[in-house]
């Protein structure tokens, strides 16, 4: 097990992929982690591009996702924010 996923949770985005979640993602980072909330978030309404990169693009989206769904608008992917994407 890489650093990167030391610790991590995984999660199913189609029926035969697996990937592992980092416990936090935020500005900066990249990988498959970050392409599936892109991912998410586009699934529900966001005009985001899918680039693995967690941009300044995703943090803005990933506040919106929060506000509108009343959670601690932080721009961090944490468990809470996961779980209310679906992942």
């Amino acid at each position: 097990m890489s650093p990167a996923t030391a610790g991590a949770e995984t999660a199913t985005i189609a029926p035969t992929t697996t990937i592992a979640f980092r416990s936090k993602l935020h500005r900066g980072m990249s990988g498959a982690d970050v392409l599936a909330v892109q991912q998410a978030l586009i699934a529900r309404g966001s005009t985001i591009g899918t680039t693995g990169i967690f941009d300044w693009n995703t943090y803005v989206a990933v506040r919106r996702f929060q506000s509108k769904n009343r959670l601690k608008v932080d721009g961090v992917v944490g468990s809470r924010t996961r779980a209310a994407l679906g992942l």
